[in-house]
């Protein structure tokens, strides 16, 4: 039964997804805006009732559908923020899930850790300067930026190590996933703070809804 919910509501995410890209593309604001926040709530459904054990990455999917809510404001920059902030609350669930199916598989160990570490330092050093820069020399959003490309950046970092390491089938998914949301990210940042993009919410809309699904479905067909 909860195998049948997972694959309704799943299909559910793909239909809102669908609904949202068509009207991103189209430019249809009015649709674009009430179809976004369901897309990831039908994920984060689908993800509940597949693996109804593994919390974190349902969650992580919950608070992706906070932060859609939450930018649709995101000329104001309090809704931003917030937004952020359940971006990279989410990402850090996913963070720790991935941790947790290797720390039980034995492949953590704290040489492991250190390097995490030390590759989130060398993340931040480099992404200080650059964020600061590509703000317009914003102090807050600088702050912000730095913590959610870390965890970002470290979502990807682990993936790639958790493939090496052998989940090559399934933790590819979510390697693939996190650069396609770099780029949604990227691409979000580009029009808020530079110039901006026809078609702008079709391409954010598109590499980020690839990206959830990605991390998400390569969590689950891990543990499961």
């Amino acid at each position: 039964m909860n195998w049948i919910l997972a694959y309704l509501f799943f299909g559910l995410f793909l239909a809102a997804s669908a609904v949202n890209l068509v009207c991103g593309y189209n430019e249809w604001e009015r649709g674009r805006r009430r179809s976004k926040p369901f897309c990831l709530l039908f994920l984060a459904l689908a993800a509940m009732c597949a693996a109804p054990k593994e919390p974190l990455i349902y969650v992580g999917a919950f608070l992706g559908m906070a932060g859609d809510v939450l930018l649709l404001w995101k000329s104001k920059r309090s809704f931003l923020a917030l937004g952020a902030a359940s971006f990279f609350l989410g990402h850090a669930c996913y963070v720790i899930e991935m941790l947790l199916i290797m720390g039980g598989a034995g492949l953590l160990d704290w040489p492991v850790y250190g390097y995490m570490i030390l590759v989130a330092v060398l993340v931040e050093l480099v992404a200080a300067p650059t964020i600061y820069f590509f703000t317009k020399k914003s102090k807050p959003f600088t702050a912000i930026g730095v913590f959610y490309s870390t965890i970002l950046i470290s979502v990807a970092l682990i993936a790639l190590q958790g493939t090496c390491w052998g989940y090559a089938k399934w933790f590819s998914l979510v390697l693939a996933g996190a650069v396609s949301f770099i780029i949604s990210d990227c691409t979000l940042a580009l029009t808020l703070f530079r110039h901006d993009l026809k078609r702008r919410d079709f391409w954010i809309m598109l590499t980020y809804l690839m990206g959830e699904a990605l991390i998400v479905c390569g969590l689950l067909y891990t543990v499961l």
